[in-house]
């Protein structure tokens, strides 16, 4: 009797584990470990990618678990997208604490942690900007767009960069620099912080020089940057 009687108890502990790491989970994020987190983090931005790391206390934490289907879905959204890659760090087995020297801070704000890494944060990476003053399970989980809204703006500003910057290179035509100057400028609202960001991308990518461009989308860079310096001083 004493042996069945575990038996309920290993189906919960199953069952919230699935619940945190659905199947096929690490086909999609890798996991974190304090022994590979800083390789990891440098690999990937150098390559030019927004690396995303959740961090959760334990399996068994009932936030985490409430936050975690929208973590599965944007991981699933994004699996076949080259420019970002996802990882889950789990603090009871492998607390990674600080990545290439910076404290991650996990847990100060409640469960769960999520933090980017990208050439505009650097290998120590920043955190998930929240937008509201709601905990982190409740903001970032399936209830709100938040976190979804959160990548689709990582990802899609350095997609959208590079796709510029390759149909702007040296053996485009002047009708392909304009079309994509048009989608780029269409591609971002005029919102004080919106156009904060797009400065600090179009300043970045000036001093990243990752690839040649034509004379004229460089004018229109440095332009860009020009007219985007004054509005956000406005």
């Amino acid at each position: 009797m004493v042996a069945f009687s575990v038996l309920p108890a290993i189906a919960l502990v199953l069952g919230v584990a699935q619940a945190i790491y659905p199947e096929n989970h690490w086909e999609k994020s890798v996991k974190i470990t304090k022994e590979n987190a800083d390789a990891f983090v440098k690999e990937h931005v150098d390559a030019g990618r927004t690396v995303i790391i959740r961090a959760i206390s334990q399996v068994g934490n009932g936030d985490c678990n409430r936050q975690a289907p929208a973590w599965n879905k944007v991981i699933e959204d994004w699996a076949s997208n080259d420019d970002v890659i996802f990882g889950d760090s789990l603090l009871k087995k492998s607390p990674v604490v600080e990545i290439h020297g910076v404290k991650q801070r996990l847990g100060s704000k409640g469960w769960p942690t999520i933090r980017y890494f990208n050439k505009e944060t650097g290998y120590g990476g920043e955190p998930y900007p929240f937008k509201t003053r709601m905990a982190p399970w409740k903001e970032l989980g399936p209830e709100f767009s938040y976190l979804h809204d959160f990548v689709e703006e990582v990802v899609n500003s350095r997609s959208m960069f590079k796709e510029f910057v390759a149909m702007c290179d040296q053996s485009k035509t002047d009708q392909d620099c304009k079309d994509a100057q048009e989608k780029f400028n269409l591609k971002f609202g005029a919102s004080p912080e919106d156009l904060k960001k797009q400065l600090t991308r179009l300043q970045k990518t000036m001093e990243e020089g990752d690839a040649p461009v034509r004379p004229e989308a460089l004018e229109w860079v440095l332009e860009r940057i020009a007219q985007l310096s004054e509005k956000s001083e406005l």
